[in-house]
């Protein structure tokens, strides 16, 4: 091990944990002016200019190039090195907050309830670190405010699209996890988060008068079928030791009173999610193949049309376990937790660079309030767990470098 290396293991020792204190009092400001005044996917206009004004002040350059609201802040080290790359989303959800917390949302119908007010503190906090521990940059960092994480077509998916990660070697990003209790960490090896898609199947059959069906080519039915064929497909297809969820999630047809009356068209759709993208890829061909046949078979004729989110992220299990291992020498309570069937555009990033997710835990069984999950007006977290964040953030760096 070169002088270097001892040195920098030395301060992740002695040092980290007092340099993360000295930053608990910015994180909770930060984090509450995020929350007070939350922006939706691809309008985050403010959150992007404070960001850029923060960044420049810390003496930070800003990349070029990169499409609307997202912000790349770099810091560019005196030794060689690997290029690393770190994330925050900063978009919030159309939820109407009912936390009663003073620091409340001041946007009706707009909410931080995903904690990515919590993820951008973190972030800025972390930049802020290294800006003032340069002799820790070996190569270059890259710190990412993303925006548009929760909304098609996803702001992860421009990061990549604009080349941002076209030099970097790995990737790294934390969420607040209210199912895991405050102070453990998860940076599981492989499988993270799910892909997701949505279709929509529209039938087209041949309307008429209820009281002579045999004259008609009746779409209801037909889509009753299919609804029925799609509900038991994870059965017939995927194996038993795959993670996969289906849901036909409405169906219309006709209208409402009218109850003499065999409308021409009905419309099915849902939503798919599952663990590998080769899963989703071959249930997504199933469900067509078994709507066209239903459709053939009754005399109607059908449309498909399947639309894809993120894809399912898996972490780099050689870098999950380096980080893991050196979060746990650092006194961090690192552990494996199962995979969510939730997805996150992060896995645009993953699917191009090996990288690492981390789940922290945001909830104190002393304060209930705290295991709200995600999307829920009443979503809050312990903010302590940024500190913890933050600290994972640090001993990751000093880990890869």
């Amino acid at each position: 091990m070169d002088k270097n290396r001892e040195e920098k293991r030395q301060f992740k020792k002695d040092e980290i944990k007092e340099a993360v204190r000295k930053y608990e009092a910015e994180l909770i400001e930060y984090r509450r002016h995020f929350h007070r005044r939350p922006e939706l996917s691809f309008q985050e206009k403010e959150t992007s200019a404070l960001i850029c004004k923060k960044l420049s002040e810390m003496g930070i350059s800003l990349m070029e190039g990169v499409r609307a609201n997202s912000c790349v802040g770099v810091i560019e080290g005196d030794e060689p090195g690997p290029v690393l790359l770190f994330r925050a989303d900063m978009d919030a959800l159309p939820v109407t907050e009912e936390t009663g917390l003073p620091y409340a949302s001041e946007k009706p119908g707009i909410m931080h309830a995903c904690g990515h007010d919590a993820h951008t503190a973190v972030l800025l906090c972390f930049a802020d670190f290294l800006s003032h521990h340069r002799d820790l940059v070996k190569g270059t960092v890259k710190f990412v405010f993303q925006q548009g994480e929760e909304k098609k077509p996803n702001g992860g998916s421009w990061i990549v699209e604009d080349g941002v990660l076209d030099d970097v070697d790995a990737v790294l990003a934390w969420h607040c996890s209210p199912e895991l209790e405050l102070g453990v960490v998860s940076a599981t090896e492989g499988p993270r988060t799910a892909s997701t898609g949505s279709f929509e199947i529209r039938i087209q059959g041949v309307g008429g008068h209820s009281g002579f069906p045999y004259k008609s080519v009746d779409p209801v039915s037909t889509g009753a079928l299919i609804v029925n064929a799609v509900n038991q497909l994870i059965g017939w297809t995927v194996d038993p030791m795959s993670a996969a969820a289906l849901s036909v999630t409405y169906f219309e047809a006709g209208k409402k009173g009218a109850y003499n009356i065999i409308p021409d068209t009905a419309a099915i759709g849902g939503n798919l999610r599952s663990l590998t993208n080769e899963t989703a890829d071959k249930l997504f061909c199933r469900i067509q193949e078994l709507a066209e046949n239903i459709c053939r078979a009754k005399g109607c004729t059908c449309e498909f049309m399947r639309e894809d989110g993120p894809p399912a992220m898996e972490n780099n299990r050689e870098l999950s376990l380096r980080v893991k291992n050196a979060l746990r020498e650092n006194g961090i309570n690192a552990m494996n937790t199962p995979p969510i069937m939730a997805s996150e555009d992060f896995a645009f990033y993953t699917r191009k660079k090996p990288g690492v997710y981390f789940n922290v835990g945001t909830h104190n069984p002393l304060k209930p309030e705290t295991a709200c999950m995600p999307h829920n007006p009443r979503f809050c977290i312990d903010e302590e767990a940024m500190s913890i964040a933050l600290e994972v953030f640090i001993v990751s760096y000093l880990e890869l470098t």
